[in-house]
């Protein structure tokens, strides 16, 4: 058989197997983003996010609620506390956001961070009465119940239609405040990071989340998403 001829065969065997891959056993690799935000001080930082209808969109999808997402967020500070949490229903085409320093001024903690780490983790939403995909909460995200991850897979693995489980489409974008000289500030955007996650930091994010909203008496919760894009600025 022609050399070139067998090359092309095999090519299209893998795209073949990897295109069978993209289906229930499929994990997003778009589920965990990473950004932060600094000199929150000076003056606002935001967060802006989407859906890009990964999940199904927003005609035509069966039932008609499928492509939503939940986009779960988790808030630390420079000491690696994680200080508040919440969650916001995202919509296929949508836009929200929500204004970083919002995210410091109920925090479990006493003390209002400057400088923060964000945390985001996509799911599939919980259903209502009437079977719509509507429901978020950022500690009701499907725990791992392994202790390692499979080494080919970066995530747990994706279950279509399961509530709370990891779920692909979400797209974010942010801004903060950077130095210029001699004092001033300028707003410039920052790159969410798509990375691996591990089992034990999804349980440590999901289970802590869950402690501050049963124990922490109001504080920790932070605000709702608002459907609309934001800027940063300074003071």
């Amino acid at each position: 058989m022609n050399s070139r001829f067998t090359l092309i065969l095999g090519t299209l065997a893998a795209s073949a197997v990897a295109f069978a891959q993209l289906g229930p056993s499929f994990s997003p690799t778009d589920a965990f983003q990473i950004g932060y935000a600094a000199n929150l001080n000076i003056g606002e930082s935001v967060l802006n996010m989407s859906n890009s209808g990964w999940q199904g969109g927003f005609i035509n999808a069966t039932p008609p609620t499928s492509g939503n997402i939940c986009a779960n967020v988790y808030i630390f500070d420079p000491q690696e506390e994680e200080i508040s949490c919440c969650s916001c229903l995202i919509t296929p085409n949508g836009l929200n956001s929500i204004p970083l320093t919002t995210l410091t001024l109920n925090t479990l903690t006493p003390a209002i961070p400057t400088s923060i780490i964000i945390k985001l983790l996509a799911t599939q939403p919980g259903t209502t009465i009437a079977g719509a995909f509507m429901n978020c909460n950022a500690s009701g995200v499907a725990l791992s119940t392994t202790t390692t991850m499979n080494p080919t897979a970066t995530f747990p693995t994706y279950t279509a239609g399961q509530t709370g489980y990891l779920a692909g489409g979400l797209i974010a974008w942010g801004t903060t405040l950077e130095p210029t000289a001699p004092t001033g500030y300028n707003v410039v955007s920052v790159d969410y990071k798509k990375e691996m996650l591990s089992a034990s930091e999804l349980n440590a994010l999901v289970t802590t989340c869950g402690f501050v909203q049963t124990e922490g008496t109001g504080y920790g919760i932070c605000p709702s998403c608002a459907t609309t894009g934001l800027s940063g600025a300074k003071n």
